[in-house]
């Protein structure tokens, strides 16, 4: 085949026959799933393309499959790096296809450089990248050069502010437009309610670039997935049940693997705990631990050594499991999508599965207070515009021109800023034009000289002589020797602009002459037309109240299916459907709760127990409770957080905590264990024996000194389980 786009008449009589060939040689099926050959006859023939499938349901097949018989590259933006790698092994190793790569955070510069001359040499088919490339200077400069023929943008409510998981991003990739031209988007997700898909089509002009444009829904009616939802009335129920409903499941016929989510990190550790008290293979999954340590608990679940993980949501994005046989939330999500999201990946090879929510009003409250957490103020956005443009923290040099270059983490770390948040503010700032942002430019690098400096300088013209000649007396530039290069100290003493030399280096690169590792990228910001209108600043901070209003409508949303009642004439399964498709019709499952009472599953409510109560251990909840406030708080208060107090006197005055400090995950969890002076001792022991330490800190508000608790390693070797506890305690 040698076109990338075809008539309806020759997809049926030239392309179905070899995508047929293929499909039974690389994936090993027979035919196409229900709706999978419509969504890949809309590819081949040209159109732009927004497909809304359940999860499971081989949306992947649908941009896989067309990629490989045809020629060209079909470049597929996915936010879900842990899947990235997983399709890439699959189809290079397990298929033996060679013709896909991919592009993540993680790569080495070598391993990058290797993957966009495949791409640029037309070796690959398939070129998968994550969002944040999209401002990558190296890609920006092989973008025009790349063979593109399909833009495919996976997990596409990604882009929606009024989706569940709106990435900023995301947004970047309407900067490809103008480059991709005319080349037919490909836009997939699995959870995407009317709003979010008008904004998806808007932000990527589906339909408005000289193509057709079309909408296809799957069948979302999962007819071997159960629902349940139980109303324990009590803190110790909710434990009994869900570890009984695991126990029950995991040690019945239907056997299998299973997930269960929480809200917080401290449950995920301690109903891991509760389940192998009850001899399950359980482990937590939440974004506290360590990178290796969540890909090995990945592994050990997809390889059947584990049959439970107790996980905050950071967990399923990209986990294939066929064989899960039930999900529970112990805490609901915030929204319906979500929870479809997550409940779905039970039984997805078909055998009956059950979602299970255990129901707990306590949760929403937890939900409301984390998303009020990270609405920023009027006042937090106008400091950051502020700083930023005024170029006022380390590590930001300003430029002749009135650009200002810096790091991100250089700004995270100044403004002292929780690194997501700060990202969406930046954003906010950007779509407003407060700030204006460049391309990301190359912040080091080393470069490695293939040939002397004569031979260089004399096949450049006499500008790039001029160029480099600075680069080689600032960096000392030499063949065969790897120097570094930084560009914040060349802007420094030269007032250069580094994207100048970054398309320098690049092209010398390309031609031979050197070998350019890039590390850290640098990002680039300028002052918006809307630079001094503080009205716009108060808009934004409206904008993000709205933004909490439209959570907390789709949290809503979430808690009336939690609350309906046998009464109500609804069904589980069609709620869910009829939310995401907004249709008003579907069809009764005939197996959820409300459905029937006696529809027969794998457990006994006579058999439910209560697990016995774990034995908290001082040590780990102090250690723990300094690691997840780490810097904020001094002795006094970490103390109040361990033993559930409010409230706390100061020079004869009674305050009370922050809301932060009392709805920490944390809070109580020492009540009843240890008294005051206990703890104080416990303090003083891990302080002295350097498992934490006292730092000053200068208060943001009024600028006073205090002293906080900050984690030490010898800490994080013990919260890992690379050092025993100290047994030296009394």
């Amino acid at each position: 085949l040698t076109k990338a786009i075809f008539t309806d008449s020759e997809f049926e009589q030239e392309v179905l026959p070899h995508l047929l060939a293929v499909l039974k040689s690389v994936w090993g099926f027979d035919s196409f799933r229900k709706n999978q050959l419509d969504l890949v006859r809309a590819v081949l023939t040209g159109n732009d393309l927004l497909g809304l499938f359940p999860t499971g349901a081989g949306k992947s097949l649908t941009f896989q499959l067309p990629a490989l018989v045809r020629p060209g590259l079909t470049l597929v933006i996915s936010p879900l790096i842990a899947l990235i790698r997983d399709q890439v092994q699959k189809l290079r190793h397990e298929a033996e296809v060679k013709y896909v790569n991919c592009l993540v955070s993680g790569m080495t510069s070598m391993e990058q450089e290797e993957v966009l001359a495949e791409a640029q040499n037309k070796r690959l088919r398939i070129l998968y990248v994550s969002p944040e490339r999209l401002r990558d200077p190296r890609f920006r400069a092989f973008l025009d050069k790349l063979p593109i023929v399909q833009l495919v943008v996976d997990e596409a409510h990604c882009i929606s502010t009024w989706g569940h998981d709106f990435r900023p991003d995301f947004l970047e990739i309407s900067t490809l437009l103008p480059a991709t031209k005319s080349i037919p988007i490909q836009a997939l997700t699995a959870t995407a309610t009317t709003p979010v898909r008008n904004e998806i089509e808007k932000t990527l002009e589906l339909g408005k670039r000289g193509l057709p444009f079309v909408t296809m829904t799957g069948d979302f009616r999962r007819d071997n997935l159960v629902f349940r939802v139980f109303h324990p009335s009590s803190a110790k129920d909710r434990d009994a049940l869900t570890v009984s409903l695991a126990q029950q499941i995991v040690g019945s016929e239907k056997g299998g693997a299973g997930v269960i989510y929480v809200a917080t990190r401290r449950e995920s550790e301690r109903l891991a705990a509760l389940l192998r008290s009850r001899n399950i293979a359980a482990q937590p999954y939440h974004a506290g631990l360590a990178t290796a340590t969540r890909h090995h608990v990945q592994e050990l679940f997809m390889q059947g050594e584990i049959q439970v993980v107790v996980a905050t949501n950071a967990f399923g994005m990209g986990v294939d499991k066929q064989e899960i046989r039930f999900v529970i939330h112990y805490d609901h999500p915030n929204s319906v999508e979500a929870y479809v999201q997550e409940s779905g990946r039970a039984g997805r090879d078909g055998k009956e599965a059950y979602g299970i929510l255990i129901y707990s009003s306590a949760t929403q409250r937890t939900h409301r207070f984390l998303a009020k957490k990270g609405i920023p103020t009027s006042d937090e956005i106008a400091e950051i515009a502020k700083r930023v443009l005024a170029a006022d923290f380390y590590g930001a040099v300003r430029h002749s021109d009135g650009s200002i270059f810096t790091s991100f983490e250089n700004i995270v770390t100044e403004l002292d800023f929780e690194e997501a948040k700060l990202w969406v503010i930046v954003h906010a700032l950007e779509q407003a034009e407060v700030i204006k942002r460049g391309e990301d430019f190359v912040l080091e690098a080393t470069v490695l000289l293939n040939n002397s400096l004569d031979d260089i300088l004399n096949r450049l013209s006499k500008t790039d002589q001029e160029l480099f000649e600075i680069l080689i007396k600032e960096f000392n530039f030499k063949p065969n020797v790897r120097c570094y290069y930084k560009a914040l100290p060349l802007i420094q003493k030269i007032d250069n602009n580094p994207h100048v030399v970054d398309a320098l280096l690049t092209k010398l690169a390309q031609t031979g002459e050197l070998i350019h590792r890039t590390y850290a990228r640098g990002s680039t910001f300028r002052a918006g037309i809307n630079a001094n209108n503080k009205n716009v600043v108060k808009k934004i901070a409206t904008d993000f109240l709205t933004r909490f209003q439209q959570f907390d409508s789709r949290l809503k949303d979430m808690i009336k299916f939690a609350e309906m009642s046998v009464n109500s004439g609804q069904c589980r399964a069609a709620y869910l459907i009829n939310y995401l498709t907004g249709s008003t019709s579907s069809p009764r499952c005939g197996k959820c709760d409300l459905c029937t009472t006696n529809y027969p599953v794998p457990w006994s409510m006579s058999a439910v127990v209560a697990p016995e109560p774990l034995q908290v251990h001082p040590t780990m909840a102090i250690l723990e409770t300094v690691r997840d406030h780490n810097n904020q708080y001094g002795k006094t208060t970490l103390k109040k957080i361990l033993l559930g107090e409010a409230f706390g006197k100061s020079g004869g005055k009674q305050y009370e905590l922050p809301a932060y400090a009392r709805n920490s995950e944390h809070f109580g969890v020492l009540r009843g264990v240890l008294n005051q002076e206990k703890l104080q001792n416990y303090f003083d022991r891990l302080i002295a024996d350097g498992y934490i330490s006292e730092i000053e800190r200068r208060r943001s508000n009024d600028g006073g000194i205090y002293t906080s608790i900050q984690l030490r390693p010898r800490g994080r070797d013990i919260l890992a389980g690379a050092e025993p506890i100290p047994t030296s305690e009394s």
